[in-house]
């Protein structure tokens, strides 16, 4: 019978934050000393097996695969809290889904604004570039919640 490691392995491997360094991080530390970063945002995926761990990012850097018995410790490191000041204030970004677009407002209409949409695993499923207001085709996502993040806003949203 096969056991399961996730659990284990997440207790045993020390997890810590620091209140600011500048960007979300995922190190992971060797027994060798060694020490990989990566950036929370370009994780693709992390797929645990039996006896290693694999981490695949996103910007097209190879996927590297750890022997749970070569880490040391994992440590997450986070920007703040991740609640950003716009977000606090009154959020002028709507969203709206009509039909197999969604439709999106309240942009700043003087500059180009990166428009991502996250499904409710944190995978980004839909993204464009929008300056005041556009739509976004989401035909192909099946209906649930998802998150729409653009500038420093972000807001819930169901299809």
């Amino acid at each position: 019978m096969k056991k399961k490691l996730f659990p284990l392995f997440f207790l045993a491997m020390p997890i810590s934050a620091m209140a600011y360094i500048g960007e979300d991080l995922m190190k992971v530390n060797t027994v060798g000393g060694d020490s990989w970063s990566y950036q929370v945002e370009l994780i693709n995926r992390l797929l645990f097996g039996e006896e290693t761990f694999t981490v695949s990012t996103s910007d097209e850097s190879a996927s590297v695969t750890f022997a749970y018995a070569d880490v040391r410790n994992i440590s997450f490191y986070f920007d703040g809290t991740g609640i950003s000041l716009p977000m606090v204030q009154a959020c002028a970004l709507k969203a709206e889904v009509l039909g197999d677009e969604l439709h999106i407002s309240g942009l700043d209409d003087r500059h180009d604004a990166k428009v991502e949409v996250y499904d409710a695993r944190g995978r980004k499923v839909r993204s464009a570039v929008l300056c005041g207001a556009g739509t976004i085709n989401v035909s192909g996502l099946i209906p649930g919640a998802y998150v729409l993040k653009a500038a420093a806003q972000t807001l819930k949203f169901t299809k």
